[in-house]
Formats: C-alpha cells, structure tokens, sequence
C-alpha cells in the first residue's frame, strides 16, 4: 500500500557533491537552448556575485530571489553541494533573469509579475537542468538524479501546487461570504481535496489532511 508519506521519499539517492563553480557551469550548460541573451543575464548573475550561497547563523533555509523596482535581484540560499541546491540555483536564476528582462521593457509601474507567470521561469529552469542530467550525467546515478529531480518538480508544481491552490481559492470564497476559516474547515478541505486527486492509488492516513 503506497501511503501519502511515502511520496516524500527520494527515489534516488545521489550522493554526489558539486562546487559552487561546477554548479554555477553545469546550470550554464542546461540553460544553453535558451539562447545567447538569456545566457548573458544568467551570467551577469554569475560575475556580479548576486548569489549569497553561505550558511550562517540565522540566515533562513529554502531559496530566495528578492527584487526591488530600482536594482536587479539578488539570490538567498544555503548552499550544501548537493544536486538539490544546484536545482536551486537554476530555478532562482529563472527568477533573476524574468526580472532583468521585465526592469529592460517595462516602466516601473508595470513590474509586478503574478506568482503562476513568475514560477513558469523557474520551474522552466528546473527542467532543463534535469533533462541536461538525465542526457549527459556523468554516470547512471547522475542520470536518475535528473529524472528524479524531473518527477519531483511535476509532482510539487503541476500537481500538488494545483491541488493546494484549489484549497487556497475554496478558503477565499469562504471567507468573502462571510464565513470563518478554522482548522477543522482546512481539515475537512484538506481531506476531500486529496481523496480527489489521489483517489484509491494512495492511502491518506488521518493526520495526512494536516498538510494544509
């Protein structure tokens, strides 16, 4: 019986380790179809040193990309070698270029950009690093490590980003008809939303509808 916990497991464990500068070239090599001026914002990131790669004392966890309307953005992470944190680079890169390129053509007052346009650079950025690994990974480990990686990035974004957004637009309506938002009310959507996107493939142990 496949269990909603067991999709959190990795279904490749690579235990390979990369340098900041082999990251740095291996994201490179990935993003190459995007074309030449793609390649030369990436690489403005890159010899301008907008990435804080360090991990310090508290410094938060995940990856960042914060930007302001006057200057191009600048990239948060805690950088530990793994093929996790190189997928970090290249998804907030994605984010840092879609950035240059709207400061380039639009005025100030039209540089917001909507969370689902914002993730579609990212998530894009992801993918291409992972079919580059699962063509040209140096081994079979690496290979599966981008088709993992690859799975992963569909499994969180085009599935279960879906399934949590629906939850998130069902609490709105709740709340603008007057309605109060309680644990019990995320509980019950929770619930109901994984029972329809699962259905019988997976079993939801009772506390998996707290992963609202």
């Amino acid at each position: 019986v496949l269990h909603r916990y067991d999709l959190s497991l990795e279904m490749i464990k690579s235990n390979r380790e990369y340098s900041i500068p082999e990251a740095q070239q291996l994201v490179r090599n990935a993003l190459l179809p995007l074309g030449d001026e793609y390649l030369k914002k990436y690489d403005k990131i890159i010899n301008n040193r907008y990435i804080d790669y360090c991990q310090y004392k508290g410094k938060c966890s995940g990856g960042y990309s914060f930007s302001t309307v006057l200057q191009d953005s600048r990239i948060l992470m805690s950088y530990n070698y793994s093929l996790d944190s190189v997928s970090t680079i290249a998804h907030e890169s994605g984010h840092n270029v879609h950035h240059q390129f709207i400061a380039e053509n639009n005025p100030k007052q039209y540089r917001f950009v909507g969370s689902i346009v914002a993730e579609v650079v990212s998530l894009t950025n992801e993918c291409l690093l992972s079919s580059y690994l699962a063509q040209n990974g140096k081994d079979k480990e690496e290979k599966l490590a981008g088709i993992s990686n690859m799975l992963s990035v569909i499994a969180n974004n085009l599935f279960d980003a879906v399934r949590e957004g629906k939850i998130e637009q069902e609490m709105y309506k709740e709340l603008k008809n007057g309605g109060m938002v309680t644990k019990d009310f995320l509980d019950k959507k929770s619930k109901s939303s994984l029972k329809k996107y699962y259905g019988h493939s997976v079993k939801c142990d009772n506390y998996a509808c707290n992963s609202w």
